[in-house]
């Protein structure tokens, strides 16, 4: 037991991150290309891409509240609100990037 202990752990340890992160598949989150997003949320708006954008959008957009120690009314940070903004201005900006979206939308709501 204490020898395939051993050997799962070095197994484990001798992976390389570059190599498990590197398949395209990975789900990793953060902000993407507009042109991924719009693709996502063509599909459906409730798409795990379209949705997850949303949400990190709004993530960021609440840091950025805190952070200037800023508050808009709840209306302004709504799930649906921020998902149409953040189609809105990558349909007019299709190489610019969902974090251009998020510093375009706090401008507005701020």
């Amino acid at each position: 037991m204490k020898k395939i202990h051993s050997i799962f752990c070095l197994l484990l340890f001798s992976l390389n991150s570059s190599f498990v992160l590197s398949d395209d598949t990975t789900n990793l989150s953060g902000y993407a290309q507009c042109g991924s997003f719009l693709s996502a949320c063509d599909k459906s708006k409730l798409n795990i891409g379209c949705q997850e954008q949303t949400r990190w959008v709004r993530g960021y957009i609440s840091g950025l509240l805190y952070r200037q120690e800023l508050s808009v009314p709840k209306q302004s940070l709504k799930q649906d609100t921020i998902k149409y903004a953040l189609i809105n201005f990558c349909r007019q900006n299709p190489f610019k990037d969902t974090h251009d979206a998020a510093e375009d939308i706090f401008t507005q709501i701020k």
